[in-house]
């Protein structure tokens, strides 16, 4: 059974209203520490519920990530449960192909869910990360597969006022509008596809 990696995820998310956040953000931040392309692959379990699980392959790796429901507040706070574990490709490939994990040194958050797995679609997302006042900034260009893209701006914290106001006033000095995002990636994918499918971020 390959070792998995459970934790609380605690994030601050911004969708931004700016066609060049990253050319008026480097005003204020300068350029990014980071610069990453993931693509993002989505599947849903039979059981439980409210439940997602993501396959992101990024720098050549693979990792999987289970994420339970969560709660999101007004000003775009998301607390959920999250297990992660990285994945060697035959895992992948079963999956989108049978739908299952049957035989294979699949993670023990995946194992404890049920089969068989539905994939649902992909995105692919650049993500750049800039470290600014303690903080670990990123700046996401997600691309939905109608050929829309949404620019959003994350950052893990236990002190979210605190930082909302920081960050506020961060994008404010850089001319960048923006509001506390109302769904998650997920769920944007979910809605882009026409599938209701309540609270799976």
């Amino acid at each position: 059974m390959t070792e998995s990696t459970e934790s609380v995820e605690r994030e601050l998310k911004w969708t931004l209203r700016c066609d060049d956040p990253v050319a008026a953000l480097s005003k204020v931040l300068g350029e990014p520490d980071g610069l990453s392309q993931q693509l993002n692959r989505y599947f849903l379990p039979a059981h439980p519920g409210r439940t997602m699980v993501r396959i992101r392959e990024e720098f050549g790796a693979l990792t999987l990530t289970v994420k339970g429901q969560g709660t999101r507040t007004d000003q775009g706070y998301y607390v959920r449960s999250e297990c992660n574990s990285p994945i060697p490709p035959e895992l992948l490939f079963q999956l989108q192909g049978k739908g299952t994990v049957a035989g294979l040194d699949a993670p023990a958050c995946l194992l404890a869910l049920t089969e068989p797995f539905r994939f649902v679609g992909l995105l692919f997302n650049t993500r750049r990360t800039y470290d600014w006042m303690g903080l670990r900034l990123e700046l996401d260009r997600t691309e939905y597969p109608d050929g829309t893209h949404v620019w959003e701006m994350e950052v893990e914290t236990t002190l979210p006022a605190e930082v909302s106001a920081q960050v506020a006033g961060l994008l404010k000095q850089a001319g960048v509008r923006w509001q506390p995002s109302e769904k998650g990636k997920f769920s944007s994918l979910m809605e882009k596809l026409g599938r209701v499918d309540s609270d799976r971020q």
